[in-house]
């Protein structure tokens, strides 16, 4: 693959200023006890059990982020897909068809750690408020242009106001990951162990949905309402897998070698057994962008091949049927013919609706019809040109722009192996993710975005400690240089 425009050389942060003192600081986390106690206090005598337990809850969660930020960040990696789901209300309007707001744990946990964070930053100064980034213009380039299609929705009564920007906030809640982990995260040991984190998450999801195998049905994530989302639960693992691979190129240990390809292989029967078509041309995508970029591709051209033949020797029938059922053609059934293949129902349906929706796209062509303003679609690419237009697509596609170029450096001039890893294992994800946006809403789905924007975060953590490194190296140069004359 093309290796992209290197990133800018420095990558500055915002100015420090005066640093509170020792005393200051111990005085305003007293006092933060003391109000936290006397509003548990007040809820014991005045509100039910159940609402106090959860409002405890929330308070003790509030004070971890605030005092110890990096524990926080531990909390919602391991909320990632493991978070119980809740719908509240439904989305109001026809044109917001079946949209309810669906929220869950790790939604009010990005919340009040994202609360705790900003007051953390009006505490300590010293933080500074946001370091510069290369993503941070496109992604404020992208929740203005969404918050004004939105806006203009709501004047010409497209949109539902409450409805609306409740979206565009779910369309960005897991930035905020992004810009906590940019702004904690502040050495290479920080970056391995929260990478570990999301891959012990994973496998303990990898774990339920093994379990779930001899029932027959398509194995989805854990709460995930009656129906699952098997899906979502491929995207996911698609993502973990890449960066389980880009290990898997860096290392140079054979035992080491033996233990991530056993991982590998244990995230990858999930992703078979989801039944999801939209995961597994997600999974080719990534596994050829692996190979691609990949210094060992013979490792990996050999890998896939035992792979195929294994697929083809002892393909489980319930994969086959499905398989089979997507180029098999229906009776009584209105179905597409691609290169001699009839397509099943859904995706003829769904080829067909894309056709459909075109037609509306000159109607809006900028701005598109606002966020849920326009019929519910299960498409990344499609939902974006219509309800943001073709502005929306540009920033969603400078963004995604961003971070390939922000992975391939990471791969290309790093000279940790860890640091390459999650170089190559960001860009392959980002390509699976890509593919699976033809068939799902992949960059506006929260249980694959949070762990996502945590990956992008630490590769531009390590592209930071990167140039911090270059910078100090010839300084440290010249103070080891003899004296003239000596």
């Amino acid at each position: 693959m093309a290796r992209p425009p290197a990133l800018p050389e420095r990558f500055s942060s915002a100015l420090p200023t005066r640093q509170l003192s020792r005393q200051s600081v111990l005085g305003i986390e007293a006092l933060s006890l003391i109000l936290g106690a006397a509003l548990i206090a007040l809820l014991v005598v005045n509100v039910e059990s159940n609402v106090i337990l959860l409002a405890t809850a929330a308070l003790l969660l509030f004070m971890v982020a605030f005092l110890l930020p990096e524990l926080s960040l531990y909390v919602l990696v391991f909320s990632m897909l493991l978070s119980p789901e809740i719908i509240v209300g439904q989305a109001a309007g026809a044109a917001a068809m079946g949209r309810g707001v669906t929220l869950r744990l790790e939604d009010f946990l990005i919340i009040l750690i994202g609360v705790a964070w900003l007051s953390r930053l009006a505490v300590y100064k010293d933080l500074g408020l946001l370091r510069s980034t290369p993503l941070n213009l496109p992604i404020f380039a992208y929740i203005l242009v969404c918050a004004i299609a939105t806006a203009l929705g709501v004047i010409a009564g497209r949109v539902q106001p409450l409805t609306g920007f409740m979206f565009v906030f779910k369309y960005f809640e897991f930035v905020v990951i992004y810009f906590m982990v940019v702004n904690y995260v502040r050495d290479r040991e920080q970056v391995r162990k929260l990478l570990l984190a999301v891959i012990l998450t994973a496998v303990i999801i990898a774990f339920i949905a093994f379990l779930q195998i001899p029932s027959g049905s398509r194995v989805t994530a854990p709460f995930e309402g009656e129906t699952g989302e098997p899906n979502t639960l491929g995207g996911y693992l698609v993502l973990v897998l890449a960066i389980t691979l880009g290990l898997l190129s860096e290392s140079r240990l054979i035992s080491a070698r033996i233990m991530i390809s056993g991982l590998a292989l244990f995230l990858l029967i999930p992703i078979a057994y989801t039944m999801s078509r939209t995961s597994w041309l997600a999974l080719i995508a990534m596994l050829i962008t692996t190979i691609l970029m990949s210094r060992q591709k013979l490792l990996f051209l050999g890998l896939a091949s035992a792979g195929m033949i294994f697929l083809l020797l002892a393909m489980p029938d319930q994969i086959s049927e499905r398989l089979a059922f997507t180029v098999t053609e229906r009776a009584h059934t209105t179905s597409v013919e691609i290169f001699g293949f009839v397509l099943e129902p859904s995706a003829s349906a769904r080829l067909v609706a894309w056709i459909d929706l075109a037609q509306d796209i000159p109607k809006h062509p900028f701005l598109g019809h606002g966020v849920t303003g326009y019929t519910f679609l299960d498409a990344q690419y499609p939902r974006t040109i219509l309800e943001t237009g073709l502005l929306g697509l540009a920033a969603l596609l400078w963004i995604l722009w961003t971070i390939y170029r922000t992975g391939r450096t990471l791969y290309d001039e790093s000279d940790d192996p860890v640091e390459r890893a999650l170089g190559l294992g960001l860009v392959a994800g980002l390509v699976g993710a890509m593919v699976h946006g033809l068939g799902a809403n992949t960059f506006i789905i929260v249980r694959i975005m949070e762990p996502f924007w945590l990956l992008v975060g630490l590769a531009v953590v390590s592209l930071l400690l990167q140039h911090e490194d270059k910078e100090a190296a010839p300084s440290m140069g010249s103070t080891l240089q003899p004296e003239a004359g000596r």
